[in-house]
């Protein structure tokens, strides 16, 4: 299918979850990963059906016979079932997308830690691509019920920050409350709505010749982690490397959750980036995985200057998809402003 029509047939639900902190929270700034790891434990030991899997830590989903149907799985495995030639890895890009909450973005690259006092409330928006929309509720329940009983963010005392899951409000419908604390369950699914009915397209022009990307959390481009620093400054001057990585996760999206295969796009030649950016490295721990992997990435900003008229869309579908690696961790959010 020809790239842009087929991008417009893309759709998603985007929703606010709003958490009620009991007590301290306290969280890193600039990263999602609490949000993600508070999430798995819980969510598997809900819907998972396979007890080989949840009672041995050296097995996971990819040896399972159910990975391509349990709801765990696709939202936070998301095992490749080897459907497109062109991809070759074992995970595909998750069908969900964090935002961050406001107070956690800092992009001058800070990782200080942010506390909540208890009441506050913290708002996480999440979006959700495709069939798995139908799976929010156990998102939902899986936070609610983490919250209250594990917590999140970094011990005090000897415990984590516990909360829970006040309401969950539906930003495609007109903020319509779709849960809330007091009923305990989801009312109904977030309203899907496609991507030509959340973009607006009526001022795409052949004559916009410059726009700014500013990265509003860190970003990453590259799998390697050997030599990241030197990848990252190299791939970010050149505009070929980040139409690739946004065009292949558009496509990636497209294929797996909602069954659009696209043709590759007519780029435009002689677009010129000039950018501003700054690398910021960092390491994190994973508890499930018992490991510490860098997780670096660039804040900053980038003009485009040349015919991004047949660019546009795509570019403002990245606002919503994000672009690069740990987008289930809130990476890989921008904002296009149009210059002169």
């Amino acid at each position: 299918m020809q790239f842009n029509n087929g991008i417009n047939l893309l759709y998603l639900s985007r929703v606010t979850l709003y958490f009620r902190a009991f007590e301290p929270i306290i969280l890193r700034k600039n990263t999602g990963s609490a949000f993600r790891g508070l999430l798995g434990k819980t969510f598997k030991n809900m819907v998972c059906t396979n007890p080989k899997i949840t009672s041995d830590p050296n097995l996971d989903c990819f040896q399972c016979i159910h990975k391509y149907e349990c709801a765990y799985a696709i939202i936070y495995e998301s095992c490749n079932p080897g459907t497109l030639k062109e991809m070759d890895k074992p995970k595909i890009p998750h069908p969900y997308i964090i935002d961050l909450p406001e107070e956690l973005v800092d992009q001058k690259g800070s990782t200080d830690n942010y506390e909540y006092q208890p009441n506050d409330q913290i708002k996480l928006k999440l979006t959700l691509i495709g069939k798995p929309i139908k799976f929010l509720r156990f998102m939902v329940f899986s936070y609610d019920k983490a919250g209250r009983k594990e917590g999140i963010g970094i011990k005090t005392t000897n415990s984590y920050g516990h909360f829970y899951v006040e309401k969950v409000v539906d930003d495609y419908n007109f903020n319509e409350v779709i849960y809330t604390q007091k009923n305990g369950w989801l009312r109904k699914e977030p309203t899907r709505k496609f991507v030509h009915e959340i973009i607006d397209q009526s001022d795409i022009l052949s004559s916009i010749g410059a726009m700014r990307i500013e990265f509003i959390t860190r970003t990453r481009l590259d799998t390697d982690e050997k030599n990241v620093i030197g990848l990252h400054t190299k791939t970010i001057s050149d505009p070929a490397k980040f139409w690739d990585k946004l065009i292949n996760r558009a496509k990636h999206l497209c294929h797996f959750y909602c069954n659009i295969n696209l043709d590759n796009p007519e780029l435009t030649e002689n677009i010129i980036m000039n950018s501003s950016i700054k690398f910021n490295d960092d390491r994190r721990k994973s508890n499930r995985q018992n490991s510490d992997y860098p997780y670096g990435g660039f804040f900053g900003e980038f003009d485009l200057i040349g015919d991004l008229s047949k660019l546009y869309l795509l570019l403002r579908l990245g606002e919503i998809i994000h672009v690069g690696k740990g987008t289930d961790v809130g990476y890989g959010q921008y904002k296009i402003k149009e210059i002169e």
